[in-house]
């Protein structure tokens, strides 16, 4: 093996230990909540079944923003007021926003929609990564707060509905009985200005191809909120609340078809390696819109790459001795001399 390709193995070997120790750590937070427990006492409320048996419940629409209002209300809300489904609320949170949000949403004329903007904006970490998972947070929560509808519906505030989001949503909610319905959602590539051939929305329900911005749930299970804790895990925030939910037997439902789209823009390097990609297959495939240009792929990498491995192994050794030094990893001890003890009876 060259020295290149022990690196990348010695380096996956550290990453995926870091992977299973900030799984450990997660499940023992999650464990301490008792979230079962609590999602056992939603349902045992008088005004649970409500949801399914009001023949036309509200419905909130929840939508944090933070100085995106020109898209806010010139895309996102307008698909909202295109509903066939019309008794909704859409309840838009500001994450201390300084534009000109209020106005513009005042201009709409619409009383459905309220706007209330929080004083102080997070707070959320420094590091970038982390603040990705978490950004938005604080008005997600406020929102939800604020809903008074017996079903919520979650909207990014640069992204929008299909015509039919919340009437088809609702209807397979109330036909499965489930707590929580989710669809697909298209993606549209801002800058190339064409519809990616991929969709996002899968069952099961796992990373990747799940979006809230998808989905109606029951509005009990608001007491479950966003966690500003997960950029701890390493997961994004919409997709841990949805992965506690799932484990902790939340009813969930898959609607196979298109309910959305999100315009994506790929800032990271791997995300506009990714939408690259997509955009050539549709090119070979012969679905390019006219007048979009497909990338040409990218040049093959350098033959040695162990300087660059070797700074990301070392790298890597950092955030795992971090994570050993932690409260978490003493807590998860006992959990990991468990999994020890389960693996050496399987050999």
């Amino acid at each position: 093996m060259s020295d290149p390709e022990a690196l990348r193995a010695q380096l996956d070997r550290i990453e995926r230990r870091v992977a299973e120790t900030q799984a450990i750590a997660g499940r023992a937070y999650e464990l301490a909540a008792d979230w079962p427990a609590q999602l056992a006492e939603v349902r045992a409320a008088d005004d649970y079944a409500a949801a399914w048996e009001d023949p036309e419940p509200l419905i909130t629409i929840r939508i944090a923003t933070y100085d995106n209002a020109r898209l806010l209300t010139e895309r996102t809300l307008p698909s909202v007021l295109r509903q066939t489904y019309d008794r909704w609320e859409a309840v838009v949170v500001g994450d201390a926003c300084e534009d000109d949000t209020a106005t513009r949403i005042e201009a709409l004329g619409d009383p459905r929609i309220r706007f209330t903007n929080l004083p102080v904006r997070g707070p959320y970490p420094d590091d970038e990564k982390q603040r990705w998972h978490v950004a938005g947070t604080a008005p997600a929560n406020a929102g939800l707060a604020a809903a008074r509808g017996a079903w919520i519906a979650p909207l990014d505030h640069d992204d929008e509905f299909a015509d039919d989001h919340l009437e088809q949503l609702l209807a397979a909610a109330r036909a499965s009985r489930a707590e929580l319905v989710y669809g697909k959602l298209a993606l549209w590539h801002e800058e190339a200005g064409a519809m990616l051939g991929h969709e996002i929305g899968a069952w099961p329900p796992r990373y990747g191809m799940f979006g809230f911005q998808a989905a109606i749930f029951h509005a009990g299970l608001r007491r479950f909120r966003y966690d500003l804790n997960t950029r701890f895990l390493d997961e994004p925030g919409d997709w841990n609340m949805a992965r506690r939910w799932w484990e902790m037997g939340v009813r969930f439902q898959f609607l196979d078809r298109v309910v959305g789209t999100i315009h994506y823009v790929p800032k990271e390097p791997w995300a506009r390696a990714w939408a690259a990609d997509q955009l050539r297959q549709l090119d070979a495939a012969g679905r390019l819109p006219a007048g979009v240009t497909a990338p040409a792929p990218p040049a093959p990498p350098l033959p040695d790459e162990a300087d660059a491995l070797r700074a990301e192994l070392a790298e890597v050794r950092g955030t795992l001795a971090a994570i050993e030094r932690s409260a978490s990893w003493r807590l998860t001890a006992p959990l990991r001399a468990v999994k020890r003890r389960a693996g050496a009876r399987r050999r």
